[in-house]
C-alpha cells in the first residue's frame, strides 16, 4: 500500500496509480489554556504550530511547510458501562491546507476499562469553505486507538486510521502511534 491507500494495480475507475511517499510525515507543537467549567463541562483554548518536511507538504493537506491551528475545546467526564470514559468536543481553525484555510470538527470519545488502559474512538472532520483553488475540500477520517500507562508520566499509543470520504482529499488508511508524556 502506498500513502495513497493505493495498491500497486489500478483500480478498473482510476488512470494511474496513485502518488506515492516513504519519510517523515510532519510533526506538531502546542498548548491549551483551561477557559472554565460550566455544569460539569470545561472549555479551553488551544493552539498549535504544525511542521513537515518540504518533501512531505506535497502528500500532506498543508501549502507551506507551516501551519496554525487554534480551537476551542468542550470536554465532559462520564461514566460508560460502569466505567469512567470521556467526551471531547474540538471546533477550530487550521490556516494553509492545499486548498485554503480550514475550518475543523474533532469528536472523540475514550474509555478507561482497566485504570492503564484507554480505548478512543475519534472523528475528524475537515472543510475548506473558502478554497483557494477552483476544487473545493472536505475530509472525513475515523480512528479507534488504544493508549496503555506505562507508568505516571508516560503512555504509548497505537490505533487505525481510516479516510472513507472526501472531496479532493487523500484516502488515507493506516496504523498510529505515539508517546504521551504527562507533566
Amino acid at each position: 500500500m502506498d500513502f495513497q491507500g493505493s495498491s500497486s494495480t489500478p483500480a478498473p475507475f482510476s488512470a494511474s496509480p496513485a502518488a506515492s511517499y516513504a519519510g517523515l510525515g510532519l510533526g506538531s507543537i502546542g498548548a491549551r489554556v483551561r477557559l472554565g467549567r460550566v455544569a460539569g463541562f470545561y472549555f479551553s483554548l488551544e493552539g498549535s504550530l504544525r511542521a513537515a518536511s518540504h518533501t512531505a507538504e506535497t502528500y500532506l493537506d498543508m501549502r507551506d511547510f507551516l501551519q496554525v491551528d487554534a480551537r476551542v475545546q468542550m470536554f465532559h467526564s462520564l461514566e460508560t458501562w460502569g466505567f469512567p470514559a470521556f467526551l471531547d468536543v474540538q471546533l477550530g481553525y487550521r490556516s494553509r491546507g492545499q486548498n485554503g484555510d480550514e475550518i475543523r470538527a474533532d469528536l472523540t470519545f475514550g474509555v478507561r476499562p482497566q485504570p492503564a488502559v484507554l480505548l478512543m474512538a475519534q472523528s475528524f472532520t475537515a472543510i475548506a469553505p473558502w478554497p483557494s483553488t477552483a476544487s473545493s475540500f472536505a475530509a472525513q477520517k475515523f480512528e479507534v486507538s488504544g493508549v496503555y500507562d506505562l507508568n505516571r508520566i508516560f503512555s504509548v499509543q497505537l490505533g487505525f486510521v481510516y479516510a472513507p470520504f472526501g472531496a479532493n482529499a487523500p484516502a488515507e488508511r493506516g496504523i498510529i502511534s505515539a508517546v504521551w508524556a504527562r507533566f
